[in-house]
C-alpha cells in the first residue's frame, strides 16, 4: 500500500508538480482534456490511498491502546477526511476545476488547492464555507 502511494505521488510530482512554472489556472488551461482527466484521477487515487493508510494507522493505534470500540473517530478524523477524494466522478472533478479556473480571480490558485476546493464543493460543503475558503485561497496567491 505504501509503495503504491509513493509511486503515485512520485509520478504526479515528476509530471506536474515538479516543474519550474507554477501549476495554476494557466497551467491547467494548457492541458488536454484527457490529461486533465488522468491528472485528477491519479491525484484522487493517491490522496484516497493516503486517507486509507491513515485510517488503518489510527485503527492500529486504537487497537494497541485498547480503545478500538470507537472506530468512527478514526474515520472522521481530520487526518483521514482531509485526504479523502473518493466517491467523485472524475469527469465531474475535472469539469469542476475547469469551472473554478474560468474566474480570472482564481487563476493563480495552485492546482492542489483548487482540487481541495472542488472536492469540498462536490462533497456538499456549504456555500458560505466554500466562499470563505476561496477568499483564503485567493489571498495565498498575492
Amino acid at each position: 500500500m505504501k509503495c503504491v502511494v509513493a509511486l503515485l505521488l512520485i509520478s504526479l510530482g515528476g509530471t506536474a508538480l515538479g516543474q519550474d512554472k507554477p501549476n495554476n489556472g494557466s497551467w491547467w488551461a494548457g492541458l488536454s482534456p484527457d490529461y486533465k482527466l488522468g491528472f485528477v484521477h491519479g491525484f484522487s487515487n493517491a490522496m484516497t490511498s493516503l486517507s486509507d493508510l491513515r485510517s488503518f494507522q489510527c485503527l492500529e493505534r486504537k487497537k494497541q491502546s485498547g480503545t478500538l470500540e470507537n472506530v468512527t473517530a478514526c474515520l472522521q478524523s481530520p487526518d483521514v477526511v482531509n485526504y479523502d477524494y473518493g466517491g467523485i466522478p472524475m469527469g465531474q472533478f475535472a469539469d469542476g476545476v475547469d469551472a473554478l479556473y474560468k474566474d480570472p480571480r482564481n487563476q493563480a490558485i495552485d492546482i492542489r488547492v483548487a482540487l481541495k476546493y472542488v472536492r469540498d464543493k462536490l462533497k456538499g460543503k456549504s456555500t458560505e464555507v466554500l466562499e470563505q475558503e476561496l477568499k483564503t485561497f485567493r489571498g495565498l496567491t498575492k
